[in-house]
């Protein structure tokens, strides 16, 4: 079964229509949690892996930097 972000709240943040760096590292996801505060997400796909199939670091820090952006 596949997870599904769109049927838990979340919202395809917008980052495909960005023709800039952040275009390249998606799709990212955001929803606001009852208190307010927003969150965000993504789904780790090949394209975030490294040679070893963990999630790059790289990926990890410019998701970070985003988040907290």
């Amino acid at each position: 079964m596949t997870f599904d972000p769109g049927l838990q709240g979340w919202k395809l943040h917008r980052t495909a229509d960005n023709p800039g760096f952040t275009g390249l590292i998606g799709p990212l996801w955001a929803r606001q949690a009852p208190d307010g505060l927003w969150k965000y997400a993504f789904q780790a796909q090949p394209q975030h892996l490294n040679a070893i199939g963990i999630v790059h670091g790289g990926m990890l820090m410019s998701f970070a930097d985003h988040a907290l952006g």
